[in-house]
């Protein structure tokens, strides 16, 4: 009995020490992580319903085939064509001045004198003609960031491609758009 009762303040005076609470509060933290980390896992740029297709290596099969005649092995990937035929009409805005050196989502600094865009769902790189539906002017500006913040726009370009599109004095004009060639 005396035994039992000596490990058992043993035990408590251990738990006591600072060292064993850090343990423990390291290995629990490590837990949580990896329970969190287990439940994220989605792929980039695959969202059902868009007229934009984006594959990623998981879509791609990979096929090998040997011939008879001769030991060399034949790879291939076929790849389904890209469907790179988006066509929207829409509102788009544009942003400038208070952005001007900052960083945007692909990791450029944003310079408003470069014919550049921000599409919510377009890999970064896209070309994409934008057309002035009032006054029939169009550019081609690349997209290099993520937005707009507001619903109701489909993209927002940046200070150079407005002066170009003439929507400087409205801010929001009506534009269709259009790849011009993917990434």
């Amino acid at each position: 009995m005396k035994v039992a009762l000596t490990a058992i303040s043993l035990s408590r005076r251990i738990a006591q020490q600072p060292v064993y609470r850090l343990v423990k509060t390291a290995v629990g933290v490590f837990i949580f992580s990896l329970t969190v980390c287990s439940c994220s896992g989605s792929p980039r740029y695959t969202r059902s319903g868009d007229s934009l297709d984006v594959y990623t290596p998981q879509h791609l099969e990979r096929k090998v085939r040997c011939c008879k005649s001769s030991d060399t092995v034949h790879t291939s990937i076929p790849t389904k064509p890209h469907t790179y035929t988006l066509k929207k009409k829409g509102k788009a805005s544009y942003y400038g001045g208070i952005f001007h050196g900052r960083k945007t989502a692909s990791g450029e600094i944003y310079n408003q004198k470069d014919l550049t865009a921000a599409h919510r769902t377009l890999p970064f790189g896209t070309m994409v003609r934008v057309t002035n539906l009032i006054n029939n002017r169009s550019v081609t500006v690349r997209i290099n960031d993520r937005g707009p913040r507001k619903r109701n726009r489909i993209i927002d370009v940046s200070y150079a491609a407005a002066v170009q599109l003439n929507m400087i004095e409205k801010g929001i004009v009506p534009v269709s758009i259009e790849i011009v060639s993917p990434p």
